[in-house]
């Protein structure tokens, strides 16, 4: 059914009464030998809109809305726009958040586009071409989210140590990965979901509609991930230098029906967040507790299980924003609901890669254009059954095809004929099927007498082989990006804008499988050519006026001569202090500036016994490239916030990393210039860097 009816023969009395009336708008630890993922299906909070239906026997026709001329730069005229036609992005504020994201994963949903909650060039198209008389394609499902009432600080005679929520209201809350870009770059807390072993992820630029939109950084700190090769990962601290493992110890205390509690030895603290993998999944989000206990040294945190899935869920982690991991140990497990087992068998290596433009397949290095859109979708070996051979040639146009019996599917199921996915519509007594060709955006071929045919299980989330995978993507230059396969079978589309002139490769897809009760980590399969390409899978662009070029740093104002960048040079600092770096010389290439880190050569002042070290923080650009550090604390031991130094060193300016859209530039302080591809070293002329230096005592 269309989102808007409008009876024919009752338009002109509507709009008459409307006129005298008004109106309102309707508003075990061991790593196992392969690996995937999954996200549980959750019940959907949905909010009932009530419409007048003026009836009549007249067949009801739809009048088209034209949105054409919408302004796709405005946050408020999209939130009108999902408002309008009952996607519910909230208040129209021009704020993007969570709620306008849902609303537009909705809507994508709704016109068969990928729900990825971005805004890329298909939704923007399907916008402007929206009428209001569209059929219902997909559906999108949000996970249920309650907003907690702010913590209240509670203090009587026996204790000041307890933090409580009130009782009233439920606020076991998913946090969930936000798909939106943000200012945020850094570093996040994580385990390895294959290894159970404590990791960093650097999280850099990320647009997820676009094959150039994440990059894959070829150089990042030791022991530190790329962005989503550890799976989706709850964004919740980010600090700019990598996580360590903490000495305290935290573990599931106590499972009830309907609560639990995870307990910390070690450390009182009410500001932990709490790290879980959902049941049939491997990713990693954040629970909310009902309630905090403080004491000294311990902290016991109390959920409420009313909001959880049912299945069985794995503490990970712990961690409160101070750069220590505090790992989960036994028992880390519980389980919620009428419980099934959770266990899955069958490889999660990828067997079929499929990689299509307008319903074909990309011939390897065949030309692209950075207007054009891809889709690419995996099949792993542990996700279908096989099933006799073809008894007869299909032809490329064939909708109804003949196998051997008619117990090879049934309606509804999807078959595999060499790399052609088939939806299977209907079937007769005569061994004859109706299908649905080049489903999924696979490319319809002629296939022979004796070809393989494979029925895809039930794709539900705890039959599923993979509901994960990343690729990555190698240019020639050295360039590396990674994208995001939110499950197999599925067809995930990207669009090509961005991507400068070079030749394309796959290098690696990485699968990942969901969590079995009783264990720790899932599996996953990494099929990988560093030099080459997999499953012969390559794409060239080239146009003109495309090609990348780095960004420069000068030394002076071509204008007056004088020094271009500015910093602190050899100042004392003390708590409560700002220092300020200028970088006017520095200059965008071909693709626009997202931000830089700066590091820090960490030098003893005279009578301090601490060893040398570094630091880095990070900045988004902004217009006058001038980045300020808030110095408002200083301690002694090692510090992990942005806002928080350590005491007793020398902080020399050692080098300055700039992040664009596609790739990172380094500049260090002794002129050299260094790349993250394959492009030779180079210099700059900015030979005052290594002056730039401030003293924390």
């Amino acid at each position: 059914m269309s989102l808007k009816k409008i009876n024919i023969s009752f338009l002109f009395l509507f709009a008459l009464l409307f006129s005298f009336c008004g109106g309102t708008e309707a508003v075990d630890d061991t790593p196992e030998l392969t690996t995937t993922s999954s996200t549980p299906k959750v019940q959907e909070t949905t909010t009932t809109t009530t419409l007048l239906i003026v009836q009549d026997t007249n067949e009801e026709q739809c009048i088209a809305d034209d949105n054409t001329s919408i302004n796709l730069e405005s946050n408020r005229a999209i939130q009108r726009f999902l408002n309008k036609y009952g996607f519910n992005a909230g208040d129209v504020d021009g704020y993007f958040g969570y709620q306008s994201t849902e609303a537009l994963r909705k809507f994508q949903a709704f016109v068969g586009i990928s729900p990825d909650g971005d805004l890329g060039p298909i939704t923007k198209e399907a916008i402007k071409n929206w009428t209001g008389c569209e059929v219902q394609i997909s559906s999108y499902t949000s996970p249920p989210t309650t907003s907690p009432d702010q913590s209240v600080n509670e203090e009587n005679e026996n204790t000041t140590t307890t933090t409580t929520s009130p009782s009233t209201t439920t606020t076991t809350v998913l946090e969930t990965v936000n798909n939106t870009l943000d200012s945020s770059f850094g570093f996040l807390p994580s385990i390895g979901i294959d290894t159970n072993n404590l990791i960093t992820i650097f999280k850099g630029v990320s647009n997820k509609s676009s094959v150039c939109g994440t990059p894959y950084y070829n150089n990042i700190p030791n022991d530190v991930l790329n962005y989503f090769t550890n799976g989706n990962t709850a964004q919740i601290s980010i600090l700019p230098s990598p996580f360590s493992e903490s000495s305290n110890t935290a573990q599931i205390s106590t499972n009830l029906s309907n609560k639990f509690e995870v307990e910390i030895i070690g450390n009182g603290d009410n500001e932990f967040k709490f790290y879980f993998i959902p049941p049939f999944s491997n990713e990693i989000i954040s629970l909310n507790p009902d309630e905090v206990i403080v004491t000294a040294g311990k902290t016991i945190a109390i959920f409420n299980k009313s909001n959880l899935t049912s299945g069985y869920w794995f503490f990970a982690f712990a961690e409160n924003s101070s750069g220590k991991i505090i790992k989960s140990s036994s028992p880390r497990e519980f389980n919620n609901g009428n419980v099934s087992l959770q266990t899955y068998s069958g490889s999660v290596e990828t067997e079929i890669l499929n990689f299509n433009i307008n319903g074909r397949n990309v011939g390897g290095g065949e030309a692209l254009s950075t207007n054009d859109s891809i889709s690419i979708s995996y099949i792993t070996k542990g996700s279908y059954d096989e099933k006799p051979v073809t008894p007869s040639d299909i032809q490329k146009v064939d909708n109804v095809i003949t196998l051997l019996n008619n117990d090879q599917a049934d309606a509804g199921d999807l078959l595999v004929i060499n790399n052609e996915v088939m939806k299977v519509l209907s079937k007769d007594n005569n061994s004859k099927y109706t299908v649905q060709r080049g489903f999924n955006n696979t490319e319809p071929r002629k296939h022979l007498t004796g070809a393989s045919v494979k029925k895809i299980k039930n794709p539900e989330s705890n039959r599923v082989n993979s509901s994960f995978a990343y690729v990555v993507i190698r240019s020639e230059s050295g360039k590396k990006y990674q994208l995001i396969l939110d499950g197999e079978v599925t067809s995930h589309s990207f669009n090509l804008s961005g991507c400068p002139n070079d030749r394309y490769l796959f290098e690696e897809i990485k699968s990942f499988s969901w969590r079995e009760q009783g264990k720790s980590v899932v599996a996953s399969n990494s099929i990988k050519n560093p030099t080459g390409s997999i499953f012969n899978k390559s794409f060239i662009v080239s146009e003109s006026n495309n090609a990348y070029s780095p960004p420069t740093l000068k030394s002076t104002d071509p204008d007056t001569g004088i020094f271009a960048n500015s910093g602190p040079r050899n100042i004392n600092t003390t708590a409560g202090s700002e220092v300020v770096f200028n970088f006017s010389g520095l200059q965008k290439g071909s693709s626009d500036l997202q931000f830089v880190e700066i590091k820090f050569q960490m030098l003893p002042t005279t009578g301090s016994s601490k060893p040398s070290t570094s630091r880095s923080i990070f900045f988004p650009i902004n217009e006058d490239v001038e980045f300020k550090i808030n110095i408002d604390s200083v301690i002694s031991s090692k510090a992990f916030k942005s806002t928080e130094w350590e005491s007793g060193y020398r902080y020399i300016f050692s080098e300055l990393s700039v992040y664009d859209q596609l790739s990172k530039t380094i500049f260090k302080n002794n002129g050299q210039v260094s790349y993250d591809d394959l492009n030779s070293n180079s210099t700059h002329e900015v030979y005052y860097l290594d002056q730039f230096s401030f003293n924390i005592p």
